[in-house]
């Protein structure tokens, strides 16, 4: 049997193709898509009342550590980013804090259904990008300089 790459090896992986050329509120629009992506895959498997208590249980780990992360929630069956655009979009630790929330929510998902879904997650974060209307452009660039 094939060894699974760790959950931080696969967000490092994903994070290297995805989002070099990002601007701050790309990358977490590229988070909030990798959340959205996770978590329609989740669901189907364990349901909405234990997802969001899965995530409630991450979000309260991570904010011990980010407290930037206070106002993200649960929202409408999902994770919400939308509180960290705006002032909060150039927070230096915006990318880690996100980071950390991925990689503890791939942890605790695959912890809960003893690694079943781990290949499966670890492919659908694979696949999230942004599409390259919404990538950054030159202009974006200079001004994130």
């Amino acid at each position: 049997m094939a060894q699974l790459i760790t959950h931080s090896e696969c967000v490092d992986s994903w994070l290297a193709r995805a989002r070099p050329e990002l601007t701050p509120a790309r990358e977490i629009d590229l988070y909030d898509r990798a959340f959205a992506a996770i978590w329609s895959h989740a669901h189907r498997t364990l349901g909405e009342i234990t997802l969001t208590a899965i995530v409630d249980r991450v979000l309260t780990r991570s904010l011990k550590r980010y407290p930037l992360l206070a106002k993200v929630r649960v929202i409408d069956a999902s994770l919400s980013l939308a509180p960290l655009h705006g002032e909060a979009a150039h927070h230096p630790h915006n990318g880690e804090a996100l980071r950390f929330v991925l990689v503890e929510l791939l942890r605790v998902l695959g912890s809960v259904t003893a690694e079943v879904l781990t290949p499966t997650l670890h492919q659908t974060l694979a696949d999230v990008t942004l599409a390259p209307a919404e990538a950054v452009t030159p202009s974006d660039k200079a001004t994130t300089r």
